[in-house]
Order: C-alpha cells, then sequence, then structure tokens
C-alpha cells in the first residue's frame, strides 16, 4: 500500500511527471501529500478505499504561483481532504498575462467524506479569473464541509467557489470569499 507520497517541484520536468503519473492509492488509510512552488504545476491524486486522507497539518497540498491545477478524487468512505490548520492551499501569486491565478477540482464519492479547510489566496492582479474551485461530495451521505476560504488581494481578479452535495445529512459549514 503507498502510506505517503511527498513531491517537491520547482521545475517544468517534475511538474510534467507528476501530470502524467497522477498519484493513485488503492486500499484504506492512504495519504497523499503535495508541494509545489512556480508556475504550470499540475498535480493529481486518486484514493480508492475507506479511510484515506488528503493534506493535514503534517503532509498539506499547498501550490504557489500561477496556472496551477489540483485535482483531488477520492472513492469510498470516511476519506478527508484538507483537514483543520491549511491542509489544502494555493496561493495565487502576481499575473500580468491572461493567466487564471490557480484552480482545484474536488471530488468525493459515497458515505461519511469531510473537506476540513481548504484556502485560496490571489494576491496579485489578473487579467481574467482570480482563484477558481469546484468541489463535489457525490452518490452518499453524511458529507461535510467545514471551511472553505477564498482571499481576494488588493486589485486582484473575484475568485469563483462553487459547491454541489447530493444524498442526505450533508453540511457545509463556512464558505468565505473576501477581500
Amino acid at each position: 500500500k503507498l502510506r505517503s507520497m511527498k513531491i517537491n517541484s520547482a521545475s517544468a520536468l517534475t511538474a510534467a511527471l507528476v501530470l502524467l503519473a497522477p498519484a493513485a492509492a488503492l486500499g484504506d488509510n492512504n495519504l497523499g501529500n503535495i508541494v509545489q512552488d512556480g508556475d504550470t504545476n499540475q498535480a493529481s491524486i486518486v484514493q480508492t478505499g475507506n479511510g484515506n486522507a488528503a493534506g493535514d497539518d503534517d503532509n498539506d497540498i499547498e501550490q504557489h504561483g500561477v496556472r496551477n491545477f489540483l485535482s483531488l478524487t477520492q472513492s469510498g468512505d470516511n476519506n478527508t481532504a484538507g483537514t483543520l490548520g491549511w491542509g489544502l492551499f494555493q496561493t495565487g501569486t502576481l499575473s500580468n498575462d491572461a493567466a487564471v491565478s490557480n484552480s482545484a477540482t474536488i471530488l468525493q464519492n459515497s458515505n461519511g467524506n469531510s473537506i476540513g479547510e481548504v484556502v485560496q489566496t490571489n494576491l496579485g492582479t489578473h487579467a481574467t479569473t482570480g482563484n477558481t474551485l469546484s468541489v463535489t461530495q457525490d452518490i452518499g451521505d453524511f458529507n461535510t464541509a467545514r471551511s472553505i476560504e477564498q482571499i481576494q488581494g488588493d486589485g486582484a481578479s473575484a475568485n469563483f467557489a462553487e459547491l454541489t452535495q447530493t444524498g442526505a445529512h450533508n453540511w457545509l459549514e463556512a464558505l468565505n470569499q473576501r477581500t
């Protein structure tokens, strides 16, 4: 079983390798962790099974720069993403071209899954869009999203967030977009 994965990337070659070979974990109780600095990084985490985690205080998911993309898919029961304490964090930096800041897509399928905290900041001017976030908790009951926060810096473009929860007894505690 894959227990822990840490990727530090500052080069396009490493970013390309992450895109070509997404982190896939089959089984239970796997941990996913990614740290990327720079522009145009892409990362994908796929976890199938129960009790998996992606991004926590000690093994967070971070992307810093512009045009970074994160895809996180968890299928199974009782999986967690971005536990409280900046477990999943994207920082957008200044861009003078038409680039978006950063983008993240989180998909959790099944029951009892949770998102602790997702934070996206947009610290500089972007000609088109700030950070974008799409969260879907699907095909299950008792899923929670505790804290989703997008921070728009001075002169920065607006951030966009979309949250979809299907099933019964799902809960969103806070979705905060602020300047």
